[in-house]
């Protein structure tokens, strides 16, 4: 069931997130309904007073229809304040769903800096001014006690998250997802537009959104003032402002406005040929929740300025970073729209290339998909019944336990290298980490598993204190682990396809953060750490040797990170899997090239320069255009000031040194070799309390001769 307090109209960019999301559940066999404004108040128009006082009384007779229909449905997704109820006070079995289409907090905050951004504006009558307060104010509590009432929240950016946690202090669910186009959208619009050529000679900007101060209807003066300075040709066309002419004219001026042509309405099916002849998108809005108007223009082949505000960010940020433009910057904004209306051909025709081939991971079919399995997930874990159910996954967490079990951890080891895994468990489990840890290995099973591990089809399971399981998978490649990294992680997700996080560590890591640290960086992209020499920048005669390989190989260059990262650990969604495929396929280029997959070093350092399995992953990063989230090299410990990882880099591992011997040779134990000692023990005990007492007392001996003795010059 769909509860929204908007009129269920294409024309809102509200209503068509549900419209396209419906469609979509519909055609996967699901049973979708609504009830909007449009069914509580039947033939009533949505403007002036009396809409916004059918605003507020909507909430009780959506709680009215609820109470009488709530048994005919397993999920309620309803716009955040449209349903401020908890299931209990509602009767309801299912879960309920509060969905953001722009954070009514971040939009708050917006609107109280509209008469200090500009404040020659008309203030309205006293008695005007008053009710809207009074209308706001009820509106804003119903959405602060609707976010808290609900078992999930669903919101289309990273930003509205981190607000509803740290600032609104919401401890429900959360997850992000963003918005997208159908393939019959996409391709309507690709085949639409004009030939790159012509639509750069109509230098035409189109604007798409309704007039109001958050879409910078305040803005649009000056910057076509700006523009058309330098390009007096400039042409605008502003589509769907669903205002009349004469109110946007009297905004823009009467010398903007000369020119501008205006469009107050469409349909969906026009919108194509609607672009079809522009030149480029402009989106000068302050807020939003995702912005589906950039998303179309991009789609369209319209490269599109926008204020660098989270959900234009998400599109532009990785790919087309010069499209963004600090929010209120007026000149560098029209600057930015006069660079791409005075490009050269062939770099405009490159530039369009690139913002439709931006837009390609936001699928409509995908989003529903995915949030309807993160539903699902919801309903397990609350033991509800659910009748039209798929699988499911959660981006973002009420806390770390449950998180975990939305989360796989894995590793690959063998030999000795079972000490550090029994520490890197040991760690994880301190940390909050609750779930499925899998170890795939070659040769014996432990010496401290073999009591507990029963067998399994895929292997052995091991139990890890309570809710934690440790699976070890047997693996029959000759293949050095480190080359195999990409493909374990890959198998994992194939086995387990409800799964969203997928997270490797190395055996010789122990881990210093609480768990719901990963789970929240993991969110924001693939999640990476930097190496010891971590600069590496895009006009390095290595990163530049890389990128020949890579065009020589027909695998293109989507981004180029300046930071070189470590190959101990990486965290990825299911969306980044893309990342995993090209580290593979690279891995498969190299052997086609004569490397030996058997072998640590792959070549020695020669031209391409790719000498090991860290190499190729810092490439397979340049060939996704997917965010990167990283720390710095002390995430491992490579310098001071971590709290991330520790990570034993190097031929002498915490479990084979001798602490007072390595002391001796002014090589004192690292922090490392004293986490390590301190995770020996709980919940898996990988060493005896004889052989835990020798290593503190080597610990405690070397740290002492450490701080007296060192190397000379060190």
């Amino acid at each position: 069931l769909i509860v929204l307090d908007l009129p269920w109209d294409v024309r809102l960019g509200a209503c068509r997130v549900w419209m396209e999301l419906a469609k979509q559940w519909r055609a996967m066999g699901h049973s979708v309904e609504q009830f909007s404004f449009s069914e509580a108040f039947p033939g009533v128009g949505a403007t002036g007073y009396s809409f916004s006082l059918q605003r507020i009384a909507f909430v009780r007779k959506a709680a009215a229809f609820v109470r009488a229909n709530g048994h005919r449905f397993d999920i309620i997704d309803a716009l955040i304040g449209a349903l401020p109820f908890s299931k209990e006070e509602l009767g309801f079995g299912g879960a309920i769903i509060a969905r953001s289409v722009g954070l009514y907090r971040l939009y708050g905050r917006f609107e109280e800096s509209v008469w200090r951004r500009w404040p020659r504006l008309r203030r309205g009558s006293l008695a005007g001014r008053l009710f809207y307060r009074f209308v706001r104010h009820r509106l804003w509590r119903a959405s602060e006690t609707a976010v808290r009432k609900a078992d999930l929240v669903n919101v289309p950016n990273a930003e509205e998250a981190a607000c509803l946690r740290d600032e609104a202090g919401v401890t429900s669910a959360i997850i992000v997802q963003p918005y997208g186009l159908t393939q019959e959208c996409r391709r309507a619009l690709k085949n639409a537009a004009c030939d790159p050529a012509h639509r750069l000679a109509q230098k035409r900007v189109c604007f798409i959104g309704m007039w109001s101060a958050r879409k910078g209807a305040h803005d649009w003066e000056k910057i076509i003032g700006h523009v058309r300075a330098q390009v007096p040709a400039a042409q605008f066309r502003f589509l769907g402002t669903m205002t009349e002419a004469g109110a946007v004219r009297s905004d823009l001026g009467a010398g903007a406005a000369e020119g501008v042509e205006l469009i107050t309405d469409y349909k969906p099916d026009e919108l194509p040929a609607l672009l079809s002849d522009c030149t480029l998108g402009a989106f000068p809005s302050y807020v939003e929740g995702f912005g589906l108007a950039v998303l179309e223009q991009l789609a369209a082949g319209l490269p599109t300025v926008s204020y660098n505000i989270s959900g234009p960010r998400d599109l532009l940020e990785q790919r087309l970073p010069q499209l963004l433009v600090p929010p209120g910057d007026i000149d560098r904004f029209a600057a930015a729209l006069c660079d791409i209306l005075l490009a050269s051909a062939p770099a405009y025709a490159q530039l369009s290339r690139q913002s439709a081939e931006a837009t390609t991971r936001f699928s409509w079919s995908e989003i529903a998909r995915d949030t309807l399995r993160a539903y699902e997930t919801l309903l397990a874990d609350g033991h509800h019944e659910m009748k039209n159910a798929t699988s499911a996954r959660l981006n973002i967490s009420e806390n770390p336990r449950a998180a975990a079990k939305r989360s796989v951890i894995c590793t690959l080891y063998e030999g000795d290298y079972h000490l550090g895994l029994g520490a890197l468990v040991n760690s994880l489990h301190a940390r909050g980490f609750r779930g499925d840890f899998h170890a795939g290995f070659r040769g014996e099973l432990p010496p401290w598993s073999r009591e507990g591990a029963r067998k399994a089809e895929t292997g052995w399971l091991f139990d890890v204190g309570e809710d934690s399981t440790l699976h070890f998978v047997p693996l029959c490649t000759k293949q050095h682990f480190n080359n195999h990294k990409p493909s374990f992680v890959l198998h994992l997700m194939e086995r387990y396809p409800d799964v969203q996080n997928f997270f490797f560590f190395d055996p010789d890591i122990v881990v210093r953060a609480d768990w719901d640290f990963f789970e929240r960086w993991v969110s924001r992209g693939i999640a990476v750490c930097e190496d010891v020499n971590n600069y590496m920048p895009r006009h390095h005669p290595v990163r530049q040797a890389w990128k020949e390989y890579a065009q020589k190989n027909g695998f293109p260059i989507r981004q180029e990170p300046d930071k070189y990262y470590n190959a101990g650990f990486f965290g990825v969604r299911r969306v980044d899997k893309s990342f995993l495929e090209s580290w593979q396929q690279l891995f498969a280029s190299r052997a086609a090239d004569g490397a030996d997959l058997n072998d640590f070093a792959l070549s020695d350092f020669v031209y391409p320069y790719m000498a090991t399995d860290q190499d190729l992953m810092n490439l397979a990063l340049m060939l996704v255009d997917r965010p990167i989230t990283a720390v710095g090299p002390e995430g491992m410990g490579f310098r001071p000031g971590g709290y991330v990882m520790s990570h034993a880099a190097g031929e002498i591992k915490s479990w084979r040194k001798r602490f007072v011997w390595e002391a001796l040779k002014a090589r004192a134990p690292t922090a490392m070799d004293k986490e390590f000692v301190q995770h020996t023990q709980n919940p898996i005990k990988i060493c005896s309390t004889a052989q835990l007492a020798w290593k503190r007392t080597g610990v405690t001996l070397g740290s002492a001769i450490g701080r007296f003795y060192r190397r000379a010059g060190a």
